[in-house]
């Protein structure tokens, strides 16, 4: 007779275990009998548990690998997740480490946010590995971090060995570098004085500068410095004309001597040098004179005479009218120089070569300088009727935002992007909190910026890397990149958005011309004739309108955006030089800020917009924008203000856009520049060029009530 097996006996033989193990063998056969191939992954409540650590290290030589001089990174957020679905996530702590215990045995993939600056090096990159039951296991992931370098290359006119304002950049010099790890490279400084190179290593970098002929160097020509992580490290490399450079001890001889004052008519020149020697034959003369730039003379300033060849050189020193005068110097080429003196700056070289020849005729030159400008002290502005009746209390400052340029708002998510300049990064802000939220990689010399809220794309225009970047707006990933070189265009300037249609609108500076973008594709789609120095934009929606301010003409174009063809007898002139310009599409408006002379621009066209063309119809006056201003003009369509940036007198004017007059002027940061509005909060956004801050206000500016 066969024994009768159940459950009850075997229970009653092994014990209460030895059933439980009995069931878990009985399932685990059924379940792979009713499956064909390799198995799923399943979780079992009997599965023994594993451990997992995660480590960061800072992978300085980039090789993937973690050498032994390399540090653990802290504070670092990692995660993981299996094949069973589950997640998790840590912050390294001191050792670089996260360490996860009681796991399920699985195949896991380990994750990073990989700080600002920074990318992860490990291959491959996420890090898989499978953790079998009672297991435990350590992955570590390697971040090499990046910086740029910038080089660069001046005549020093005062050898003070740093670029100031007045020295003139020099080409052509060839800089190279190197860094601890053996890489390096070389570049040639174009007419811009600057070489730069981007997402380079962190860690110690020698820098190298060539020295142009004829002249000296004034700071070393190989320098040592460190490439921090996110950060520019910049490096100055001064020449000086070989004449300028000799002669620099004279000027403070010069300095302690007292200033001829005598105006009544030149007396001989003074020479340094001795006596004039006997008159060669065959012996010509040189005069010169010194002035500043109301053609007044400067007497007490020293001028040297020298061979080209070489030899001894002659000095003489300028009389109570400016003049000075070389006899007796004997017919060849010669370099003829101005000691410079503190608190003034050249207007035109201060060297010349010149030809001299025998005979009467005096080979003349002319060197002509300008006081430095002092500080700029903001002078009262005055407030026109009606006035305001409070000040708008700015919020807080946000720093640390190197040279901000354009400024976009996205109103849905209320994220504003800032441009930094001399980075190459886009900044986004939190506009609740005015928190820096991330930065992203952009092109070149980033310039204008706009966000389309509906889509939340992001457009910048980088002015020297000729280039429009789309990213999105919550990632900060490149959606795409349209190139403008290959074209025969270039310098993309500002950036306007037109979300009804889908479409960025950006004026190309070189070449004239309006760029238009397809926002699905983020491909462009043509491009149309403007003029000459083409610089502003914006958009009027409801009109179908794309207006475009050309700074070389003196004009602002007009663009169907339905047709993108241009309406060519609906080009206005400002009567000016038009810079930026802004669109309240609400009211059909436009707002043009113009100079009228010397590159200052100083007050606002305002004109009316319809379909059939633009008709001014007012002129407001606003602060001084100096030479390096004009960049900034915004609109509140809610409320009708129009915020201008006022670069020279470090001001904000506020203007009742209807009643078309100045409602306050606020004081803001150093040098501001564009500016941005989000019109739901009503916060207006300065970039502060000076002092590399973005200011925030509220746009609360109200009219005064006068009692009748």
């Amino acid at each position: 007779m066969k024994p009768r097996f159940s459950l009850r006996w075997l229970a009653g033989v092994w014990g209460v275990a030895g059933g439980l193990l009995l069931l878990l063998l009985i399932s685990l056969g059924a379940a792979s009998a009713a499956t064909s191939g390799p198995a799923p992954a399943v979780r079992s409540s009997f599965q023994p548990q594993a451990g997992l650590t995660a480590c960061k290290f800072s992978d300085r030589n980039g090789n993937g690998e973690r050498d032994a001089d390399e540090a653990p990174v802290s504070g670092v957020s990692l995660g993981y997740i299996n094949d069973l679905g589950d997640t998790g996530s840590g912050v390294t702590g001191p050792d670089g480490c996260v360490i996860w215990a009681d796991l399920p045995a699985a195949t896991y993939a380990v994750t990073e946010t990989s700080p600002l600056g920074c990318l992860p090096t490990t291959d491959p990159y996420p890090p898989q590995i499978t953790i079998t039951a009672s297991q435990s296991a350590q992955v570590e992931i390697g971040n090499r971090c990046f910086g740029a370098l910038v080089a660069h290359t001046f005549e020093d006119l005062d050898g003070s060995g740093t670029w100031d304002p007045g020295e003139a950049p020099l080409g052509g010099v060839v800089v190279s570098w190197t860094n601890e790890y053996g890489e390096g490279d070389t570049d040639v400084s174009d007419a811009t004085g600057v070489v730069s190179w981007l997402d380079e290593p962190e860690g110690m970098v020698t820098v190298t500068a060539s020295t142009l002929p004829g002249y000296v160097p004034t700071s070393a020509t190989t320098q040592t410095g460190a490439l921090l992580t996110a950060q520019t490290t910049s490096f100055d490399f001064g020449q000086q004309p070989r004449t300028l450079h000799m002669y620099l001890p004279i000027l403070m001889k010069q300095i302690a001597q007292p200033t001829p004052t005598s105006t009544s008519g030149p007396p001989p020149p003074t020479s340094t040098s001795g006596p004039p020697p006997p008159t060669p034959v065959g012996a010509g003369c040189v005069t010169g004179r010194k002035i500043d730039t109301t053609m007044t003379g400067l007497p007490g300033w020293t001028i040297i005479l020298e061979p080209a060849g070489g030899g001894e050189p002659r000095s003489a020193v300028t009389d109570g009218l400016g003049n000075v005068r070389f006899d007796g110097v004997p017919a060849g080429s010669y370099v003829v120089s101005e000691v410079l003196q503190p608190g003034w700056t050249p207007v035109v070289p201060p060297s010349v070569l010149i030809v001299v020849v025998p005979g009467d005729q005096c080979t003349a030159v002319t060197f002509q300088n300008r006081r430095s400008a002092p500080t700029s002290t903001p002078t009262a502005t005055a407030t026109a009727t009606p006035t305001t009746t409070s000040t708008s209390t700015p919020l807080p400052t946000i720093p640390g935002i190197p040279h901000p340029k354009g400024i976009g708002v996205n109103v849905q998510t209320n994220r504003v992007y800032v441009a930094s300049k001399t980075t190459d990064r886009l900044v986004k802000i939190d506009g609740a909190t005015n928190a820096v939220l991330a930065s992203y990689h952009t092109g070149s010399e980033p310039f204008g910026v706009a966000a389309n809220s509906a889509t939340n794309k992001v457009y910048v225009a980088n002015y020297a890397g000729n280039s429009l970047w789309v990213l999105d707006g919550t990632s900060g990933a490149l959606l795409g990149t349209v190139y403008f070189s290959s074209m025969g265009y270039g310098e993309p300037s500002y950036v306007a958005v037109n979300e009804t249609l889908n479409r960025a609108y950006v004026s190309l500076h070189d070449g004239g011309r309006l760029a238009v973008i397809d926002g699905a594709t983020n491909g462009l789609i043509t491009t149309v004739e403007a003029e000459a120095g083409a610089l502003g934009v914006a958009v009027d929606p409801g009109l179908q309108r794309a207006f475009v301010s050309c700074r070389d003409t003196g004009n602002v174009v007009v663009v169907d955006t339905a047709s993108n063809t241009r309406l060519w007898s609906q080009t206005f002139a400002v009567q000016g030089e038009p810079y930026a310009i802004a669109v309240d599409a609400v009211r059909h408006r436009l707002y043009a800020l113009i100079s009228v002379s010397g590159s200052n621009p100083d007050r606002v066209a305002v004109y009316s917009l319809a379909s059939s063309g633009a008709s001014r119809i007012g002129t407001v006056m606003v602060g001084a924008g100096g030479a390096q201003g004009g960049t900034g003009i915004a609109v509140n369509p809610t409320t009708g203000h129009v915020f201008v940036a006022n670069s020279a007198d470090g001001t904000v004017t506020v203007i009742d856009g209807p009643g078309m007059a100045v409602l306050n002027t606020v004081t803001v940061g150093d040098a501001p520049g564009m500016i941005g509005v989000n019109p739901s909060t009503g916060r207006v956004y300065v970039g502060n060029r000076g002092d590399n801050t973005v200011q925030v206000l509220q746009d609360s500016f109200t009219r005064r009530r006068t009692r009748r």
